[in-house]
């Protein structure tokens, strides 16, 4: 399941010509906080955790899950 939602993160923010830089600036995230839950070897991502990602790419947890976007 992490895979997908990775991807998913990737294509947004690549849809909104994001660098991980940038997304993590708009989650007022460490960039290494945010590189760990992107590339590190964690299984899982916690939902508070995916939703400031979300408020950083500036869309609803719906709008994530929604497969009619791209």
């Amino acid at each position: 399941m992490k895979v997908k939602v990775v991807k998913r993160i990737l294509e947004y923010c690549e849809a909104k010509n994001l660098t991980i830089n940038e997304l993590a600036n708009n989650c007022q995230m460490e960039i290494k906080k945010l590189n760990n839950i992107l590339f590190g070897k964690n299984k899982s991502i916690k939902i508070d955790t995916l939703v400031l990602i979300c408020k950083g790419l500036n869309i609803s947890l719906v709008e994530f899950f929604d497969s009619d976007i791209f």
